[in-house]
């Protein structure tokens, strides 16, 4: 909408200001930045600010929860948001580990699972971020990563073969 009136304005030569308020889960403005002559950064949002420290700080919370339930319990909750990790220190601020698209990882050899195995030694329960898209190159051929068998599915799979109690929150 605030692009079809800053086109509109353009076109018509009206010397007015345009402000918006914008609402997005992600942040991901930069698809819709640059519109006739203004492009403009957005540092916040009202969307992106409730998903952060609302909901996704509460799925953590719950994670935690259900982990300390079980023995060797691992929370895992999957973050929306493709291209986004910039964004996750902003979610993580109460987890063990978080995975995010932009940062490759090894889950054999002194990658994930090791991690996971020496937390669990000392702390017995961990709770995990999986941001979308993180992992990707790991699926094999023909899982979808859009369909039931995403990264998070296979990753509890996966940590129950190696003896772990992993629940998605």
């Amino acid at each position: 909408m605030l692009g079809c009136i800053l086109k509109e304005t353009a076109r018509h030569d009206l010397k007015v200001a345009v402000a918006g308020i914008p609402k997005i889960i992600d942040n991901a403005f930069r698809y819709f930045s640059c519109y006739v002559y203004f492009c403009f950064v957005i540092d916040k949002s009202f969307g992106f600010d409730t998903s952060v420290h609302e909901e996704a700080q509460r799925a953590i919370n719950a994670a935690h929860v259900v982990a300390e339930s079980i023995e060797n319990g691992i929370g895992v909750v999957k973050l929306m948001g493709w291209y986004s990790g910039k964004f996750m220190p902003s979610h993580c601020c109460n987890v063990d580990c978080c995975l995010i698209l932009e940062s490759p990882f090894y889950l054999e050899g002194p990658g994930l699972f090791e991690f996971i195995e020496k937390r669990s030694k000392e702390h017995g329960d961990m709770a995990i971020v999986i941001a979308e898209g993180a992992g990707k190159d790991l699926l094999t051929e023909g899982m979808s990563y859009h369909g039931p068998a995403t990264l998070g599915r296979w990753f509890v799979d996966i940590t129950k073969d190696k003896g772990t109690d992993a629940r998605i929150i």
